[in-house]
């Protein structure tokens, strides 16, 4: 994956990230190439087939910083 970090979180379950500048936690490789595609914010939700086996995601991006809410988030979800 481009995103070793990123995709750890999201394979445990709902990742929302609202500014992608300021979320603790992930890797310069993570930061470097989520800017390359110009996204500042995403929720990710991802069907699993076990522990730690992702199947399957559902990807909500915005191009600017945004603040997601518990709507948003569980329609992705």
């Amino acid at each position: 994956s481009d995103f070793p970090e990123a995709l750890r979180i999201a394979a445990g379950g709902t990742l929302v990230i609202d500014d992608f500048a300021v979320t603790p936690g992930l890797s310069d490789t993570d930061r470097r190439n989520i800017g390359a595609l110009g996204l500042r914010a995403l929720v990710a939700a991802s069907l699993r087939g076990g522990e730690g086996s992702l199947l399957w995601a559902i990807v909500a991006v915005s191009a600017t910083p945004r603040g997601w809410t518990p709507d948003e988030i569980a329609l992705v979800e």
